[in-house]
Protein backbone atom coordinates (compact mmCIF):
# COMPACT_ATOMS: atom_id res chain seq x y z
CA UNK A 1 0.00 0.00 0.00
CA UNK A 2 1.19 3.62 -1.09
CA UNK A 3 1.01 5.87 2.09
CA UNK A 4 3.17 8.46 3.81
CA UNK A 5 4.75 7.95 7.43
CA UNK A 6 2.81 8.57 10.16
CA UNK A 7 1.84 12.42 10.77
CA UNK A 8 2.01 12.57 6.92
CA UNK A 9 -0.30 12.97 4.20
CA UNK A 10 -0.15 12.78 0.58
CA UNK A 11 0.60 15.49 -2.14
CA UNK A 12 3.11 17.80 -0.21
CA UNK A 13 6.28 18.13 0.48
CA UNK A 14 8.43 14.97 1.46
CA UNK A 15 9.14 13.07 -1.68
CA UNK A 16 9.04 9.33 -1.58
CA UNK A 17 11.39 6.90 -3.56
CA UNK A 18 8.25 6.21 -5.75
CA UNK A 19 7.48 10.14 -6.86
CA UNK A 20 4.60 10.92 -4.08
CA UNK A 21 5.06 13.43 -1.78
CA UNK A 22 3.73 14.10 1.28
CA UNK A 23 3.37 16.45 4.20
CA UNK A 24 2.92 17.11 7.57
CA UNK A 25 -0.51 17.48 8.82
CA UNK A 26 -1.48 20.84 9.89
CA UNK A 27 -2.02 21.99 13.76
CA UNK A 28 -4.81 20.27 14.99
CA UNK A 29 -5.07 17.16 12.78
CA UNK A 30 -2.91 13.86 13.20
CA UNK A 31 -2.39 10.99 10.91
CA UNK A 32 -1.54 8.22 13.31
CA UNK A 33 -1.70 5.09 10.99
CA UNK A 34 -0.49 6.50 7.36
CA UNK A 35 -3.78 7.07 6.22
CA UNK A 36 -4.35 9.21 3.03
CA UNK A 37 -5.82 12.05 5.06
CA UNK A 38 -5.21 13.74 8.79
CA UNK A 39 -7.95 13.72 10.63
CA UNK A 40 -8.72 16.89 13.09
CA UNK A 41 -8.28 16.37 16.87
CA UNK A 42 -11.41 16.49 18.66
CA UNK A 43 -12.36 19.35 20.91
CA UNK A 44 -10.67 19.90 24.09
CA UNK A 45 -7.27 18.31 22.52
CA UNK A 46 -4.54 19.23 20.34
CA UNK A 47 -2.35 17.98 17.90
CA UNK A 48 1.09 16.80 19.49
CA UNK A 49 4.40 18.02 17.77
CA UNK A 50 4.76 15.04 15.66
CA UNK A 51 1.31 15.36 14.67
CA UNK A 52 0.77 11.21 15.84
CA UNK A 53 -1.63 11.61 18.30
CA UNK A 54 -4.17 14.45 19.87
CA UNK A 55 -3.38 15.20 23.40
CA UNK A 56 -5.49 16.83 26.52
CA UNK A 57 -5.81 20.26 26.58
CA UNK A 58 -4.59 20.56 30.66
CA UNK A 59 -6.40 21.89 33.93
CA UNK A 60 -7.55 25.39 33.41
CA UNK A 61 -7.31 25.76 29.60
CA UNK A 62 -9.99 24.46 27.13
CA UNK A 63 -10.16 23.71 23.33
CA UNK A 64 -12.44 24.49 20.79
CA UNK A 65 -11.53 23.28 17.24
CA UNK A 66 -8.70 20.68 17.79
CA UNK A 67 -6.24 23.06 16.98
CA UNK A 68 -4.66 24.66 19.78
CA UNK A 69 -5.77 24.95 23.70
CA UNK A 70 -6.06 28.42 25.27
CA UNK A 71 -6.00 29.89 29.20
CA UNK A 72 -9.53 30.28 30.53
CA UNK A 73 -10.55 33.63 30.68
CA UNK A 74 -11.59 36.03 33.06
CA UNK A 75 -13.95 34.58 36.03
CA UNK A 76 -13.75 30.57 34.17
CA UNK A 77 -12.10 27.63 35.08
CA UNK A 78 -11.68 24.06 33.40
CA UNK A 79 -11.16 21.09 35.88
CA UNK A 80 -9.47 17.82 34.69
CA UNK A 81 -7.68 17.36 31.73
CA UNK A 82 -9.21 17.29 27.94
CA UNK A 83 -12.26 20.74 28.51
CA UNK A 84 -14.12 21.69 25.43
CA UNK A 85 -15.21 24.96 27.30
CA UNK A 86 -14.67 26.66 30.63
CA UNK A 87 -17.36 27.22 33.12
CA UNK A 88 -17.93 29.45 35.89
CA UNK A 89 -17.67 29.33 39.67
CA UNK A 90 -20.88 29.05 42.12
CA UNK A 91 -22.12 31.79 44.36
CA UNK A 92 -20.28 32.13 47.15
CA UNK A 93 -16.91 30.42 45.31
CA UNK A 94 -13.96 32.06 42.79
CA UNK A 95 -11.96 31.23 40.30
CA UNK A 96 -8.66 29.68 41.72
CA UNK A 97 -5.25 31.38 40.62
CA UNK A 98 -4.41 27.94 37.86
CA UNK A 99 -8.22 28.57 36.50
CA UNK A 100 -8.51 24.30 37.12
CA UNK A 101 -11.14 25.18 40.16
CA UNK A 102 -13.44 27.42 42.33
CA UNK A 103 -12.15 28.08 45.83
CA UNK A 104 -14.62 29.20 48.23
CA UNK A 105 -14.95 33.10 49.09
CA UNK A 106 -12.95 34.40 52.15
CA UNK A 107 -15.20 35.37 54.92
CA UNK A 108 -16.70 38.66 54.73
CA UNK A 109 -16.29 38.57 50.94
CA UNK A 110 -18.39 37.64 47.91
CA UNK A 111 -17.70 36.59 44.31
Amino acid sequence: MLGCQAAGYLTGTHLLDDGVTCQLCAAGSVNPTQNLTCSPCAAGKYSNGARTGCDPCAAGQYGMDGGTCSVCEGDTFASGLGNAACGTCADGTKVNPDKSGCVSCEPGFEQ
